[in-house]
């Protein structure tokens, strides 16, 4: 980084975790069942429903961090955690299975999970929010809303924060 004439490098703590990112996050991604096949059986699954789900079943698009300008491709599976699913099974707890790619050759799968209640006043408008420990990096949160089709939420986690931006799948 260049800042007034001078060379600055980026702070101790800063290049620890990218790179502990760049080792830990890629592994996190072998953990589990892929996440290609149970995001195209989500997706079957989604695409067969006589009634689409509010909440539950394929979301995809994008990441964009408000700090670096970095961005990447979004994808999720939220399923209902049970047993707490609330007013016509549209609000309560789910978990989002996320897995997000980054410099086109990097990739990560994580969960987190989310509270969502249903806005008064709309059958299609939910709040979400989810907070997840992440160890030594810190805290992971995000708050946003569902609206129809749209996701859209922002995040902040070891000293990043930025946007998540979905829709449903065609």
């Amino acid at each position: 980084m260049k800042h007034a004439g001078r060379f600055c490098l980026p702070s101790p703590r800063r290049c620890i975790i990218a790179c502990l990112a760049l080792l830990v996050l890629p592994l996190s991604n072998c953990a589990g069942p892929g996440f290609g096949s149970a995001y195209r059986k989500s997706q079957a699954s989604y695409r067969s429903a006589e009634v689409k789900p509010k909440v539950s079943g394929p979301w995809e698009g994008y990441w964009k961090s408000t700090e670096s300008g970095h961005k990447g491709k979004l994808r999720a599976i939220a399923t209902p955690a049970a047993p707490t699913v609330l007013v016509g099974g549209a609000g309560g707890r789910y978990t989002f299975r996320y897995h997000a790619t980054w410099a086109k050759v990097l990739s990560a799968t994580y969960k987190a999970p989310n509270e969502v209640r249903p806005e008064p006043g709309s059958a299609e408008r939910f709040s979400l929010s989810a907070e997840r420990d992440i160890s030594f990096l810190g805290t992971y949160t995000s708050k946003g809303t569902i609206d129809g089709d749209k996701l859209e939420a922002t995040y902040e986690a070891a000293g990043d924060k930025g946007v998540l931006i979905m829709q449903r799948p065609e």
